[in-house]
């Protein structure tokens, strides 16, 4: 039985994203937070991925210390433990997400986010490639390039 619930949970990740991004407090769920300009005296913390490492990380980061920028596709935290629960209907499926820019504005924050796929990481220049695809509201797919000092690859298995 735990097998069939999980199935169903995995076939029902694309409704519950789509539910995430409209349950986003802004109009625009792809940029939550003011961009900032890179301050010259900061390292810049490049964090891929929107799961437990980088929640984690978010949350115990002195982000005086760096320009923080995130990139996923996902601009939210799923909370993979309760999602067979979701399915079979006993939890509400915007009880196990959050979308990171609420777990960045609770403390206050400036985090630059992307909401792209990391296609490829030049460790010679230290540039990450990002793709973002086409949708209806930004039309054909579009490359951009970011450079990092530092950098955090918290992907996970999905």
């Amino acid at each position: 039985m735990i097998h069939r619930a999980t199935e169903i949970a995995v076939r029902a990740a694309p409704a519950l994203r789509a539910a995430a991004c409209r349950s986003a407090a802004s109009a625009n769920c792809r940029s939550y937070a003011a961009a900032a300009a890179p301050s010259g005296g900061k390292k810049t913390l490049v964090l891929l991925g929107t799961g437990w490492g980088t929640t984690t990380i978010l949350k115990n980061l002195d982000a005086a210390r760096f320009n923080v920028v995130v990139v996923s596709p996902r601009n939210y935290f799923l909370f993979t433990p309760l999602l067979p629960s979701c399915t079979v209907g006993t939890t509400e499926s915007r009880s196990i997400m959050e979308p990171i820019r609420h777990i960045v504005g609770r403390r206050g924050m400036d985090v630059r986010y992307y909401e792209a796929a990391c296609t490829d990481i030049d460790l010679a220049r230290k540039e990450l490639v990002l793709e973002r695809g086409a949708d209806a509201t930004a039309g054909a797919a579009s490359t951009t390039r970011i450079g990092y000092d530092q950098l955090v690859v918290a992907v996970g298995a999905t």
